[in-house]
């Protein structure tokens, strides 16, 4: 075999080239798949902390519709409301045939406005009642239909009663004769997405 030595030139080139694979394997061997299980791990931070956020989130949630349960359920039986899906007006109108007794309301139904998620249904009515007491009580179911309302702008006045001899009209005392009574009350729905979407664009 032909032996031969090595110039000094050839012996540091040599040894660099071993340098350089060394670095090149310490490189792909080592800090590579270092930096790669790194990067794996702080993936794996982020979706931990993210799903965190979101068990923290839902947790609140909970214990807050837990809370509101815990307040609706202490109410009498006859104050516990709900908020049903859209759009509830069939119902409704059920119900206020029931609750008005034959008096023959008259209603009008304003725009539904829609807001995060919850349809507000207005519904302005008058009718007269023989008594204040009467009216008192239509009021009354009114907002025990079991459905979340609110009762706004009520006016109760007394009727014009003709008075004795001259044929003119003089007003009675609320208490005591016919009244006549007027306001708007607002019902609460669940308004779907798609509704919900649309109101959020205009």
């Amino acid at each position: 075999m032909l032996m031969r030595n090595f110039t000094r030139r050839e012996k540091v080139l040599l040894v660099i080239l071993g340098l350089v694979l060394l670095v090149g394997l310490y490189f792909l061997c080592v800090q590579r798949p270092v930096e790669d299980r790194l990067a794996a791990l702080e993936l794996e931070k982020e979706d931990l902390e993210l799903d965190t956020t979101v068990a923290t989130t839902m947790l609140a949630q909970r214990n807050e519709m837990r809370a509101e349960l815990d307040e609706i359920f202490a109410m009498p039986k006859d104050q516990i409301t709900v908020m049903p899906a859209y759009d509830n007006l069939e119902t409704l109108m059920v119900q206020f045939d029931s609750i008005f007794m034959g008096l023959e309301p008259k209603l009008s139904f304003p725009e539904v406005r829609f807001e995060e998620g919850v349809a507000t249904r207005p519904i302005e009515f008058e009718f007269d009642a023989p008594s204040y007491d009467q009216a008192r009580a239509i009021l009354t179911r009114l907002t025990r239909t079991g459905q979340r309302s609110l009762l706004d702008g009520l006016s109760i006045q007394p009727m014009e009663r003709e008075s004795s001899g001259r044929g003119q009209t003089a007003n009675g005392d609320i208490k005591t004769g016919a009244v006549s009574v007027r306001g708007t009350i607002y019902f609460y729905e669940l308004a779907p997405e798609s509704l919900k979407s649309e109101a959020e664009e205009k």
